[in-house]
């Protein structure tokens, strides 16, 4: 970064904007973000107060991913700021622009094609508005994403997947089947296995089939008993050929001859519409260069975050266990702004929309700051994960704690990896989760904590999630909560929060739903004056899991007042105090000396 001191603003038009002019006034604006980076960097050396990067409305699309490193920060406690311009609407897009060019290609079916298609992606949208990539069944259901068909079972030893043979007949003739996904959800698993043709094969009742590598392994690992269909046969879909294109609103990309095909809706008019797939993985990445040089003190405000994918599944299928927590390798660990070794970020009043796997994303190193005020709608996985490292106990460097994630509505999350949770926080710190709504999502709101593998400390500590608003979850997947937690956690409080409508689905099998979830090792936590209103299970504690020295306080089944009016999103929300707690105690557990808290 710059040494010298400014208080410049620099502003970026993406349409009339220069890349060539100086930045500092509306009528000499940059053109890109990348390049009012650039501007910011040459001078941010010795702030003497905030430097702010004005977006202009209209869609910023980015070619490549907008990285930040540790000279982008802010210096002298400054902020760098990126925000919208006035009441203006900037939408930070990665994705390609897919109008025009349509002819229509059965006019029977109804089917449009575009050809010269080369960009691979597993998402589209069609006047901004959500599509479904070809199946079969087709999804009619937006809550469960059924109806499904139903397996008998697996083979783990042979790896097979075995399905009935009568509702496939055929299934030899689908176009393209080695590119054919069979999606299978096992409880809380979703497994995508690419089909293996060749070594695929039926009997007098029964289909096998095999998957290709590397997913072939993992989708078996959890043994045949996980996939015990008896009394609730594991639901599956198959996904990926053109002769499932058969319902409107839903598309298939030849890739081999890099054909699009879709199925417009009723007043999609194809010369006109709007058509757009995703490019990047990653909009924006803060990588700090370790835990003692971090990416600091940077805000984004204001803007709109559309268009990224993840094509991972199609080259290599994938196995996800809850939190769409990918086990084949190279593992997925990002989002749209995906951020590690970082200090004092701040996302604020920022939408977050199409998605291709989660919204955002702190690895590892991530402290202080907030993620407040902030919509998050039409998610194909998570919408926040904080330490998506995931490894247990980090060292003070790699930790994520003392973030604030508040006041934020997330909805229709997991929209193609369906076990994909509102707010994950793996092995963390001194959380601030409160006053959010998170709804319609087909697995858990909120999970708090990792898989310890046994009574011992594992880096989660201190956590609050306080005032939040959860319904309309578990609305396929069983095994779940409004608000779960995993693992040993000395002063974490679960406290004035709202569950509601939070039932079985009775679609995937049979362990607990409920308000609240205590599940493996859970420890030194306290649950007080939550209202788990119309929930299959209010409280359920895993004590064959482990589960021990849990307080319950006065918690409800009914919709208490002095819980529900004050639960969830708030338009005129107050900015939590914060206070220095140095012996915050539960039983049992105690904080460490000199730990932040929320009142």
């Amino acid at each position: 970064c710059g040494t010298v001191a400014s208080a410049e603003d620099f502003y970026v038009d993406p349409v009339s904007g220069n890349n060539a002019n100086n930045g500092t006034s509306l009528v000499t604006a940059f053109k890109t973000i990348e390049r009012a980076r650039q501007a910011v960097d040459a001078i941010n050396g010795s702030m003497t107060e905030d430097i702010t990067v004005h977006l202009r409305g209209g869609i910023h699309r980015l070619s490549s991913t907008l990285a930040l490193g540790p000279g982008d920060s802010g210096t002298n406690g400054f902020t760098v700021v990126y925000q919208n311009y006035g009441s203006e609407v900037p939408i930070i897009h990665g994705g390609v622009d897919l109008s025009g060019g349509w002819v229509l290609h059965d006019a029977v079916k109804n089917i449009y094609k575009k050809t010269g298609v080369t960009t691979q992606f597993r998402q589209l949208t069609v006047n901004a508005s959500s599509t479904i990539r070809a199946r079969t069944p087709n999804q009619t259901n937006p809550d469960t994403l059924g109806p499904y068909l139903t397996m008998v079972g697996i083979d783990a030893a042979a790896q097979e997947a075995i399905v009935p043979r009568v509702p496939i007949e055929g299934w030899r003739s689908v176009a393209g089947l080695a590119n054919v996904e069979m999606v299978m959800h096992p409880h809380w698993y979703q497994y995508r296995g690419r089909i293996d043709p060749d070594a695929s094969y039926q009997n007098a009742t029964q289909v096998r089939f095999k998957f290709q590598s590397p997913e072939n392994g993992s989708i078996f690992a959890k043994g045949d008993s996980f996939w015990d269909s008896a009394t609730y046969p594991v639901p599956y879909f198959f996904e990926n050929s053109i002769d499932f294109l058969d319902a409107e609103g839903e598309w298939f990309h030849d890739t081999a001859t890099s054909t699009l095909y879709y199925k417009p809706r009723p007043g999609e008019y194809m010369p006109t519409a709007t058509i757009e797939a995703p490019l990047l993985e990653r909009l924006i990445q803060i990588t700090g260069g370790s835990s003692g040089n971090k990416v600091r003190n940077v805000r984004f405000e204001g803007l709109t975050f559309t268009q990224t994918g993840w094509n991972g599944p199609s080259t290599k299928g994938s196995a996800m266990t809850q939190g769409s927590r990918e086990l084949v390798q190279p593992f997925a660990k990002h989002g749209a702004i995906t951020a590690q070794y970082a200090d004092n970020l701040d996302i604020a009043f920022c939408k977050f929309r199409f998605l291709g796997f989660t919204a955002i994303s702190y690895v590892k190193g991530v402290t202080g700051g907030s993620i407040r005020n902030c919509d998050f709608r039409w998610l194909s996985g998570n919408g926040i994960v904080i330490h998506d490292d995931g490894t247990q106990s980090p060292s003070a460097g790699e930790e994520c704690q003392n973030i604030r994630i508040v006041n934020n509505g997330i909805y229709r999350f997991g929209q193609q990896y369906s076990n994909g949770i509102g707010i994950v926080s793996y092995f963390v710190k001194r959380m601030l989760i409160a006053d959010n709504e998170i709804c319609y999502g087909p697995y858990m709101g909120t999970q708090t904590g990792g898989q310890s593998g046994g009574l011992v400390d594992v880096g989660i500590k201190d956590n609050i999630l306080r005032n939040n608003y959860v319904h309309h979850v578990m609305q396929f997947h069983d095994d779940g909560a409004a608000f779960y937690t995993l693992g040993r956690q000395q002063g974490t409080h679960v406290v004035d929060n709202w569950a509601d409508t939070i039932q079985w689905a009775e679609l995937t099998g049979a362990y607990p739903v409920a308000g609240i979830y205590a599940d493996n090792y859970s420890e030194f936590i306290t649950y007080e004056r939550n209202g788990n209103v119309n929930c299959s299970r209010a409280i359920n504690q895993n004590t064959g899991g482990g589960v021990q020295n849990i307080r319950l306080i006065n918690n409800y089944t009914t919709a208490e007042p002095t819980i529900t009016d004050y639960a969830g999103r708030k338009a005129n929300h107050v900015w939590p105090t914060k206070i220095e707690a140095e012996s915050m105690t539960t039983t049992g557990g105690t904080t460490e000396s000199g730990a932040s808290a929320y009142s």
